[in-house]
């Protein structure tokens, strides 16, 4: 891919350096428009520079065409990990450290829900990693106290799971703050003390003959 870059590179400035070399010349009346259209009759009446010119411009459109859109459709990102063990080489997804991190935040009470992402640049190991965290917290939350929180935990599981050079870099995002259903907190609560047999319900006095 990069030597496919690099010959696009140079196909592109040689034509930009030959349009601005005419456009110059035109500028500075060495040549004229009458010269130019000349010039492209002659290569419309001569069948084989005509077919060369053809390509050549089939040429320069397609492989911008097919390298813009390898650009599009191929992953610029990274799916693993690779980690030099003493045994040979391992990798780890990054979906399994995603679902890790995600089940870690999910454990402080604060946390409503949290999805998290991590991309790793699939060409250059010196960039950061970037993990993204969009979360959503409970009503009455203090909004900085539970970021911070969530980087500290995002972090100190991520370095027990794998160690990297660089740092990662944190992108937070706080998508919705939820109310907290009170009726269903305290059906439940009724339900445990039921379980548990400390709630009886109302009790009537039951006259005996």
């Amino acid at each position: 891919m990069k030597v496919i870059g690099y010959i696009l590179r140079l196909t592109n400035w040689l034509v930009a350096v030959g349009f601005g070399a005419i456009g110059f010349a035109w500028a500075a009346d060495v040549v004229n428009i009458v010269m130019i259209g000349n010039f492209i009759d002659q290569i419309n009446t001569n069948p084989s520079v005509r077919m060369v010119a053809l390509l050549l411009t089939v040429y320069i459109v397609l492989f911008n065409l097919l390298y813009f859109l390898s650009h599009l459709f191929v992953r610029q990102y990274a799916t693993h990990i690779k980690l030099n063990v003493e045994s040979g080489e391992f990798s780890i997804s990054l979906s399994a450290i995603e679902n890790s991190l995600r089940r870690a935040v999910k454990k402080l009470s604060e946390v409503h829900d949290i999805h998290i992402k991590i991309r790793k640049d699939k060409k250059s190991e010196v960039k950061p990693i970037v993990i993204t965290a969009y979360y959503s917290a409970w009503e009455g939350t203090n909004v900085q106290e539970v970021t911070a929180k969530i980087q500290e935990m995002i972090h100190m599981r991520f370095q027990e799971i794998v160690e990297v050079k660089e740092a990662p870099v944190f992108q937070l995002y706080l998508t919705n703050i939820v109310e907290r259903d009170h009726k269903k907190s305290d059906g439940k609560k009724k339900s445990d003390l039921v379980e548990q047999g400390m709630f009886y319900g109302p009790q009537y006095p039951v006259d005996s003959e």
